[in-house]
Order: structure tokens, then C-alpha cells, then sequence
């Protein structure tokens, strides 16, 4: 599953532009799902600017083929619904390994103190 397969599959993808080569998606989930459920949670913990979100739509996508290799990519579920974070590599957008390291712990401990609560 590379970074071609999600601008052709993903229903919705995010990015923050202050976070390079990192990006949000959803499979089956509207921009709006995605912004409530994902982009939300992780906005109040700092870890997304929800102001500055910029979705790749449809007509954008052909844009960014075959232009970001995925580096690593984590899927998880939101309500039921698939989502995750990519990791990516491009020369003039440096991605920050950090970054996508507090967005993973961030999802981790979410999905696991809810996997404990229903326990």
C-alpha cells in the first residue's frame, strides 16, 4: 500500500502544512468524519492545527502522484470506521520523525484506554 494507492482509495486525506510529509486519512470516512474524529482529538492535544487543514480533494490528487514515497504508514479504527497516518519523503519538505512518532503514541493510547475500558 503505497502513497498512489491512498490518493486513489482514501476518501479523505489531511495535512497540516506546518507538519511536513505527515498526512491523515480515511477510508469510507467524509472530509467532515475525518475532521471530527481524527483531526479534532488530535488538534486538543497540539499534535494538528485544525485552522490550517488542507485536504487533498479529488481534482488535487493526480498533483501528488507518484511524487511521495510512503515511508511508514499506522492504520487504525475511529468509530468503527479505518483511518491512519502516513509518513512520506519529499527533498523539499523534510518530514519530522518526531512528529509521527506523538501522532502514533497519541492514536495508542487513545484506542488502548478504550480497549481497557470496555475490558
Amino acid at each position: 500500500m503505497d502513497f498512489d494507492w491512498l490518493l486513489d482509495h482514501a476518501t479523505a486525506i489531511a495535512f497540516d502544512p506546518n507538519r511536513a510529509s505527515l498526512y491523515v486519512f480515511g477510508l469510507g470516512m467524509s472530509q467532515e468524519e475525518l475532521q471530527q474524529h481524527v483531526l479534532t482529538p488530535m488538534a486538543q492535544d497540539h499534535l494538528f492545527t485544525l485552522e490550517q487543514t488542507q485536504f487533498i480533494t479529488a481534482e488535487r490528487r493526480d498533483r501528488y502522484k507518484g511524487q511521495l514515497p510512503r515511508v511508514a504508514m499506522s492504520l487504525f479504527d475511529v468509530d468503527g470506521q479505518q483511518c491512519g497516518v502516513v509518513l512520506s519523503y519529499h527533498k523539499q519538505f523534510q518530514p519530522d520523525l518526531s512528529q509521527y512518532d506523538a501522532w502514533l503514541a497519541f492514536w495508542h493510547r487513545k484506542l488502548l484506554t478504550a480497549a481497557q475500558a470496555k475490558a
